[in-house]
């Protein structure tokens, strides 16, 4: 034998196993040498360091011990073990385990195991290496948490969120989206394109936004309609912004889309609410014009009627000039009506209003148009027999209703039916949501209906504007006077039109409470002459001249004066000879207001009687709670003014009996 080549062998062998010993002691990582009994027979200080073991604790013990803390095989542990799969299979394994560091805490480990075979391809050890991937793991964990909640921060977004790629192929969307148009996500994710669920005139918009789109990156704002798989339209908001790639070439977009169905519903009914105002701030302003130019008209008219009737009681019937006077009487008296129903529609002045039962008033209407409408059109009567009164002035109500059932009969040239219905109606806040300065609450409704041509959408938008007709002798009129009737009495209209199917004009009028019971309008008393001197005080002469020679016919004195300031100064002078003034309400300069306040403190028991061409108003009827003795709407009716000046001058006289009698007669001491 030849020793000294096996001590050359001997010596190269030791230094390879030096040299493996050096490289395995050098690589960071642990690896280690098993036997099939899964016995360490080689550990590098890499493991030993993970482990945190010394050499001797480890050569010769269990892998499963030392790296797990088991006493038996890793084998249904829920490990998936790289040894024992290269032991079986002879192939190389990996997988990432949990063992324990030299602290005996838990961290990640990434095993690889090889197989080490004999000469004869056997497997009779593995060779693992086992690197720490604690951070790397918890990393991917961070991770895949954080990503699992934005994906549900995505999908159960309130906004709808889609992505689209250059062609228009829909590749991502969330859970809301898929909701609004309601689809399915696999029918949509790469299977619809973004114009598939635009309206035409959306997918037009979208087009010419996107040149632009692609060079800006972003659409803010950008109003659309989706159309749902139903067929329905989905009026959304969209922003989006661009994806672009190192050479700013365009790669997808990502949107985010906003249901704004409750928006436009808002925007609608803000509209309409503005509407409205629009037009009742113009009604409003007309009606001021309008009442101004009646008052002064109404200055006029008192003059032609008075002096009409004046001149027919100085001229036997008989007389041809008493018919042409007669004629002139009756059409101021008409115009007198036509200026009532002009101050009616002004802001200004308010109805001689109590509980009235509005069935009677539409009865009164029915026996009206029963003599006039043609016979072509059926008139019916719809009444409850339980509805309940309503504070109102009668003669405007029955004026208003007049004026609608006419607008109908003319709707109805070819005949057809005409109903007037009412009933007692209970408005909650959801009805009366959309009128504006309308209350919920009791009301009394009064329907007009025909069947006649009907209006459009825009016609019905005009009806109510002054001198606005669809008629070819209309003066427009009509129903802007009915508006302001109902205005006044803090009630309101809806109307209701189909083109080619008739209207319905619905008048809402406040229910009175069961303590207001409904009474009757008493008839005119008769007409007496009387005594004592009359102050007329009026800025317009006309009124002044017709009113003094009224009173003069029947029996009475007349000082006039045509303002404020002459007034008090002659009722200064006079008043213990001035039985009663009759004190315009409305004049320039001094007011009938601040007159009334001075007469009244020259002589606190002046009898003073109000004037106005205006209805009366909320000045009248303060001054009336003030001590004024009545009120006498111009033009003067002679019988009217003369009772009213007559009953005036009764009750003073009266009062002034009962002071003189003394306290012994009535047993106050305190009455002077």
């Amino acid at each position: 034998m030849d020793f000294s080549r096996f001590d050359l062998f001997q010596n190269e062998s030791a230094q390879s196993r030096a040299f493996l010993s050096n490289v395995l002691e050098g690589i960071g990582e642990g690896v280690v040498v098993i036997d099939k009994e899964y016995r360490i027979l080689t550990a590098n200080r890499g493991y030993l360091n993970q482990a945190g073991r010394e050499r001797e604790q480890v050569i010769g013990s269990r892998c499963f011990s030392v790296s797990h803390h088991y006493d038996s095989p890793c084998e249904g542990k829920g490990h998936e073990c790289p040894v024992r799969t290269v032991f079986e299979t002879g192939l190389p394994a990996k997988a990432i385990h949990v063992h324990f560091d030299r602290d005996d805490r838990e961290v990640f480990v990434e095993c690889h195991a090889y197989p080490i075979k004999d000469a004869e391809g056997r497997v009779v050890r593995a060779i693992e290496t086992l690197n720490n991937v604690t951070e790397r793991v918890q990393l991917e964990q961070r991770l895949k948490e954080s990503e699992e909640k934005y994906r549900d921060l995505y999908d159960n977004a309130p906004d709808g969120y889609y992505s689209v790629i250059g062609s228009g192929l829909i590749v991502e969307a969330n859970t809301a989206f898929l909701e609004m148009i309601g689809r399915r996500r696999q029918e949509v994710m790469g299977k619809l394109h973004v114009e598939d669920l635009l309206s035409g005139e959306s997918a037009e918009l979208c087009k010419r936004h996107f040149p632009e789109f692609k060079k800006a990156g972003r659409i803010e704002n950008l109003e659309l309609t989706l159309v749902k798989k139903d067929g329905s339209p989905l009026p959304v908001m969209m922003n989006a912004s661009a994806i672009f790639d190192e050479g700013k070439n365009f790669i997808m977009s990502r949107s985010v889309i906003r249901d704004i169905t409750e928006r436009k519903k808002a925007d609608e009914e803000k509209s309409t609410l503005r509407e409205q105002l629009y037009q009742s701030q113009k009604l409003e302003a007309l009606g001021t014009l309008a009442g101004g130019i009646a008052h002064d008209f109404n200055n006029l008219l008192a003059s032609i009627m008075g002096y009409a009737s004046l001149a027919k009681t100085d001229l036997p019937s008989s007389d041809p000039l008493y018919r042409q006077m007669d004629i002139i009487e009756t059409a101021a008296h008409r115009a007198s009506e036509l200026t009532q129903q002009l101050l009616a529609f002004a802001k200004g002045g308010k109805y001689d209003t109590q509980p009235n039962d509005v069935n009677a008033i539409v009865r009164e209407v029915g026996a009206l148009l029963s003599r006039t409408v043609d016979k072509k059109i059926v008139l019916e009567l719809e009444l409850d027999d339980a509805l309940k009164p309503v504070v109102c002035d009668a003669g405007q109500i029955q004026q208003a209703l007049l004026n609608l059932c006419i607008n109908g009969r003319d709707a109805m040239p070819g005949g057809g039916t005409l109903t007037i219905r009412t009933q007692n109606v209970s408005l909650g806040i959801k009805e009366t949501q959309y009128f504006i300065d309308v209350t919920p609450g009791e009301y009394v409704r009064i329907s007009v209906s025909d069947t006649g041509s009907g209006m459009d959408r825009e016609t019905q938008q005009h009806i109510f504007d002054p001198f606005f007709t669809t008629k070819e002798k209309g003066t427009g009129l009509g129903l802007s006077l009915v508006y302001g009737i109902i205005k006044k009495h803090n009630g309101f209209i809806h109307v209701a039109s189909v083109p080619g199917k008739g209207s319905t004009f619905e008048v809402n009028l406040t229910a009175c409470g069961e303590e207001q019971p409904c009474v009757k309008r008493g008839e005119p008393r008769e007409v007496k002459r009387g005594t004592g001197t009359i102050l007329v005080v009026d800025d317009e002469p006309l009124v002044v001249q017709l009113a003094g020679d009224i009173l003069r016919r029947f029996g009475y004195s007349v000082l006039t004066a045509d303002g404020g300031q002459e007034a008090v100064e002659l009722f200064q002078n006079a008043h213990h000879e001035i039985s009663a003034v009759i004190l315009d309400v409305v004049m320039p300069g001094m007011d009938g207001r601040e007159v009334f306040s001075k007469l009244r403190a020259l002589d606190p028991r002046a009898t003073i009687i109000l004037s106005s061409g205006y209805n009366r108003d909320r000045d009248a009827d303060d001054l009336q709670k003030q001590g004024a003795a009545a009120f006498i709407q111009k033009p003067y009716r002679i019988a009217d003014l003369v009772r009213v000046v007559g009953e005036a001058i009764k009750k003073k006289t009266a009062c002034a009996s009962l002071v003189s009698q003394g306290p012994e007669s009535n047993g106050n001491e305190n009455l002077r």
